[in-house]
């Protein structure tokens, strides 16, 4: 009977301890860009294929109870300076800065987050996917329609803690994923200093 007590123990300790290890803080910056004239490359998407059927959830607000990551207070976004710097370039335009923490998982099991509901007024629409296999990707799934579609999809190996550049016709995202322990302690020291 202990034994079982101390082997369920350790097993429900060492799941609590990987799934510390895996956690992530996430931030992306999506916005669309002035087209370049005589553009080569990608061209709009005559029929996109639909999305995945796999269920994708937006972020739930700060301290709000709900399914899907939760979104981090603007405070903890490291990627703010960025944001500010292309809001101030012409006609470029911050579509959605947004911040959280997640486990990775494999990429059958990792979670997709959806792109808020509110952006379809302006003609885009996504998913986003963060995973961790070897290492850690993301797959971007982002359509804007203005009037023919153009579409951002793409996955990207990501190298942790460093900021990374997914370059479109129409559309940009800058992405950093940083471990989440890293950034749990620094902010523990702070708060010390």
């Amino acid at each position: 009977m202990i034994t079982r007590a101390v082997i369920a123990f350790l097993l429900l300790t060492a799941t609590t301890l990987a799934g510390a290890q895996e956690r992530y803080q996430i931030e992306l910056i999506l916005f669309t860009q002035p087209p370049l004239p005589d553009a080569q490359g990608e061209l709009p998407v005559k029929n996109p294929p639909p999305f995945p059927a796999e269920i994708a959830w937006p972020l739930r607000q700060p301290n709000t109870l709900g399914v899907g990551p939760e979104a981090l207070p603007s405070d903890q976004h490291r990627l703010t300076g960025a944001a500010n710097r292309l809001r101030n370039q012409p006609g470029y335009q911050v579509i959605w800065h947004e911040a959280w923490r997640q486990s990775l998982r494999g990429p059958a099991s990792a979670p997709t987050v959806s792109l808020p509901l509110e952006l379809r007024s302006l003609g885009i629409e996504g998913r986003i996917r963060a995973y961790q296999s070897r290492f850690l990707h993301l797959e971007t799934d982002i359509r804007l329609t203005d009037p023919t579609v153009w579409r951002l999809h793409e996955s990207r190996r990501i190298r942790p803690s460093e900021v990374h550049y997914l370059d479109h016709p129409l559309l940009g995202i800058i992405v950093r994923i940083d471990p989440a322990p890293a950034l749990e302690e620094a902010a523990e020291q702070q708060s010390f200093q």
